[in-house]
């Protein structure tokens, strides 16, 4: 058995432990019980305030260890231990442990024996957005729809994804509590509202565009709220009521009319609340909207389940018609997969079961576009489908568990680990061919802060496909190893935290490069590294 194999056998091994439970994971790597009991004291404080909080759950991960809640001044006291060194964290309501902000940061873990030491565990206080609506006049809105957008990291690339949405009440009052501290966007409506009859006996609607916190009226022109821990941060709004105007035109295509569904979208694809009608046997059309730049987007179910789509943009002053809107089949593209392995033992095991490789893709229309990932489906002969994808860009993602690695990802002429995606409406791509091989290189090393060993995050970026970063964790002794990399040259880096940095991005990295530890890996070669650990990445 090679040590590729063996390490691929031993992730196994510890993954299966994770699964049991994390008091299980930290009792295997923990010496054997003794008849010696000792007991475990601290504090359980605000990280803002440095206040104590008190009744917070505190839970050492022994075995048979059951939690205890600390006391009016934050103090809590775990007794009948046996000696080892083990993880111990606290919960709240209302806070957030450091392992819940930032899940690649190391474990609190605490020694346990007759010399052990009163610990200090901090909780971060939930942060509060709240604000009020109301209209031009100053009277207040209820019903207003308000969307919460958060900034995340995932995978190492920022993602825009819309958190929560609530509504108005009758003062036009609303909050977002429970929040992470982070960068976020708050947007009020777009709506709109029947208005009674007037004196001559006809009706008309009203509407109230999108607004982002400080009057923005597009997300792409709003200054994001950076909220900080235990902070809360007002977010008003005051929104003019204009009258709607009426747009209409005919969906063409095979598609009967009485099966499209149609939306109004924004400039960031999120569907509008305005009333239309579609017209079952003609497929026409009309639509109420407030005057402004919209894309009319339709979809129909098509055949072999790949769905008729079509997208026309409208900018609209007042009442237009005639507009036309074709129905097309959505882009879809297949996946093909090569294995290409030299271990014999690996080669069985994929012939017998289906590899493990997850491919997505995540949609990249705009950097403050709210993200979404798109996962293939299982086609015939082994192969995965990506169906309707909508126009726009994409970058290529993969999670890979297996003794192996992606030697190259293309679509046509376009390198996938380099380049992005793009997907055009009604224009066909040729398959996504990835190549996959196992005779991956492996750096092991040591994490170095101001001479000592340190844990951190320890990230490879390859030269030849740096949107494809590779993160693992440096332990407590600071010795870190990455496995199955394709050979190369890379930059390695080591950061305290990196629960607010894109990793994947080139360009959030650039300026940390000319620190970097360098190493040129060949197939199959093993190399050591010394990585020095930058502080602060917040």
């Amino acid at each position: 058995m090679t040590r590729t194999l063996a390490s691929w056998v031993l992730a196994v091994i510890v993954l299966a432990g994770f699964a049991g439970g994390q008091s299980d994971l930290v009792q295997q790597s923990a010496p054997a019980p003794s008849d010696a009991r000792y007991s475990v004291s601290g504090t359980v404080v605000n990280s803002v305030t440095g206040e104590p909080v008190r009744r917070a759950l505190v839970q050492v991960y022994s075995e048979g260890t059951l939690p205890v809640l600390s006391d009016g001044e934050g103090r809590f006291e775990i007794d009948r231990l046996p000696e080892s060194l083990t993880g111990i964290g606290a919960r709240k309501p209302g806070y957030f442990s450091m392992q819940e902000l930032d899940p690649s940061a190391p474990p609190a873990t605490v020694n346990v024996g007759p010399n052990s030491q009163p610990v200090v565990i901090k909780l971060v206080p939930e942060s509060v957005v709240f604000g009020r609506v109301q209209s031009s006049e100053g009277e207040p809105l209820e019903g207003v729809q308000i969307k919460l957008i958060a900034a995340r990291i995932v995978n190492g690339r920022k993602r825009w994804e819309s958190q929560n949405t609530t509504v108005s009440d009758e003062d036009g009052a609303f909050r977002f509590a429970l929040l992470q501290p982070g960068s976020y966007y708050v947007e009020a409506g777009p709506g709109w509202q029947e208005r009674l009859p007037t004196r001559r006996g006809d009706s008309y609607a009203e509407g109230y565009p999108a607004a982002f916190q400080l009057g923005a009226s597009e997300i792409s022109t709003a200054a994001p709220l950076e909220v900080d821990p235990g902070q809360q941060v007002q977010a008003d709004f005051s929104l003019k009521t204009e009258p709607l105007v009426r747009i209409s035109g005919k969906i063409a295509g095979d598609a009967p009319g009485e099966n499209v569904n149609l939306q109004v979208m924004d400039a960031s694809g999120d569907a509008l609340p305005f009333p239309f009608e579609v017209e079952g046997e003609t497929g026409t059309f009309q639509a109420r909207v407030l005057p402004g730049s919209y894309v009319l987007h339709a979809e129909a179910p098509g055949d072999s389940g790949q769905s008729l789509t079509g997208d026309v943009p409208v900018t609209v002053h007042g009442d237009v018609t005639g507009i036309r809107l074709s129905l097309a089949p959505a882009v879809s593209v297949r996946v093909l997969t090569r294995f290409e392995l030299s271990n014999r033992q690996i080669a069985a095991a994929v012939r017998k079961s289906a590899p493990s490789l997850g491919i997505h893709l995540v949609a990249s229309e705009a950097s403050t576009s709210v993200t979404s990932d798109h996962y293939p489906d299982a086609g015939s002969e082994g192969q995965t489908v990506f169906r309707n994808l909508k126009p726009g860009q994409y970058s290529i993602a993969f999670s890979n568990s297996g003794p192996w690695y992606v030697q190259s990802a293309q679509c046509g002429g376009t390198d996938l680990l380099r380049e992005k995606l793009t997907v055009s409406a009604g224009v066909p791509l040729p398959p996504i061919e990835v190549v996959v091989r196992d005779d991956g290189a492996a750096v092991t090393g040591t994490v170095m802060s101001d001479g000592h060993p340190a844990p951190g995050s320890v990230i490879a970026i390859p030269d030849r496909a740096p949107e494809q970063a590779i993160l693992s964790q440096a332990g407590p002794d600071g010795r870190f190893q990455l496995s199955n990399l394709a050979p190369g040259s890379y930059s390695i880096l080591a950061f305290d935290s990196t629960d607010r940095l894109e990793y994947a991005n080139p360009s959030a990295l650039s300026s940390y490069l000319a620190s970097a530890s360098r190493v040129v890996l060949q197939p199959q070669q093993e190399s050591e590294a010394s990585v020095n650990l930058t502080h602060g990445e917040n």
